[in-house]
């Protein structure tokens, strides 16, 4: 089994050709509601530890890292779509 870990933030990227009504920052309010809501879409078997506006998620899985990794990045990617100024990054955390 392989143990992948990643940290979900939101950035403030500004307004965009894919999202021109992003024309100012959420509030930490509404970014901990749009991570919660995340964590519903996410796998079962994944951990999810909520720290400073962030998700910290721990993989542990019998599937590839790029599986697992494009698995997440799905999730992310349709919250993203569907919710007008929301920009969720993935950064892939080191294996400790």
């Amino acid at each position: 089994m392989s143990n992948f870990k990643y940290r979900i933030s939101y950035e403030y990227l500004g307004p965009s050709k894919d999202d021109p009504f992003a024309t100012k920052p959420l509030s930490p309010g509404q970014v901990q509601h749009y991570l919660n809501g995340l964590c519903s879409i996410l796998p079962h078997h994944c951990s999810i530890t909520a720290k400073d506006n962030s998700l910290f998620v721990t993989v542990v899985t019998s599937d590839s890292e790029q599986d697992t990794d494009t698995a997440l990045e799905r999730c992310v990617v349709k919250l993203n779509r569907a919710i007008s100024g929301l920009s969720l990054i993935i950064d892939r955390l080191p294996e400790e």
